[in-house]
């Protein structure tokens, strides 16, 4: 059901992700833009957004959401690393790693039943 709530926090998701495109978008001219944005986007702000939406359902889910959060951010880590050491292949392989890398990730994650952790 769509409800007030649904929408204000799509809203604010889309102007996240809108601002997010922009400076993605200014690459050429300004390329720290997007250095910091991404900083922003991979920790800070994406949590707290995140924080935000989960808030009025108490500590409970707050806590759920952060575990399988720190989930999520250690996979990142891992994938993040990982592209660095391939960084010198050619960017289909780069791409398929990751590709691969994250699908395997998606099916043990659903598999093992981690979300009931």
């Amino acid at each position: 059901m769509i409800t007030n709530k649904v929408v204000a926090n799509g809203v604010v998701g889309f102007v996240f992700f809108a601002l997010f495109t922009i400076l993605v978008e200014t690459y050429d001219k300004h390329p720290q833009y997007l250095k910091i944005s991404t900083f922003l986007w991979s920790a800070p702000l994406f949590f707290l957004f995140m924080i935000f939406i989960t808030k009025s359902s108490g500590r409970d889910v707050l806590l759920s959401f952060t575990k399988h959060a720190l989930l999520g951010t250690a996979l990142s880590i891992f994938i993040f690393s990982f592209t660095l050491l391939i960084s010198r292949q050619p960017m289909y392989v780069i791409i398929g790693s990751n590709v691969l890398l994250i699908a395997y990730a998606i099916y043990t994650y659903f598999t093992e039943e981690m979300y009931n952790i």
